[in-house]
């Protein structure tokens, strides 16, 4: 029993570590002077490198909307401003979750 607590609290927080790198990357990356292609290139392996997670998929370019919209009725500029919004609300989700995480 004992041993099975310390192998579920191990597991957590590697979880835990890894949200958090994966938040300090693209922090940095949105933070940069990268163009748009090189930044979201970034983010795309990222996105592979963190295992394909469902919480990314609204910022990922080649990925379809998971919402309602349709780009192909907005310029190319509206869609990229949608995956910059897109991520800006990722990350300040992320940040708010750590912030508000009890230190063990």
């Amino acid at each position: 029993m004992e041993k099975d607590f310390a192998e579920s609290e191990r597991k957590q927080r590697y979880k835990f570590s890894k949200r958090k790198w994966r938040y300090c990357i693209l922090q940095y990356l949105a933070n940069s002077n990268l163009d748009f292609s090189s930044m979201f290139g970034h983010i795309e392996q990222v996105y592979a490198l963190f295992g394909y997670p469902e919480d990314m998929l609204s910022f990922i370019p080649y990925m379809p909307p998971q919402d309602n919209y349709k780009p192909r009725l907005h310029t190319n500029m509206e869609n990229r401003n949608r995956l910059f919004n897109n991520l800006s609300v990722f990350l300040n989700t992320e940040k708010n979750f750590f912030k508000n995480r009890q230190v063990d």
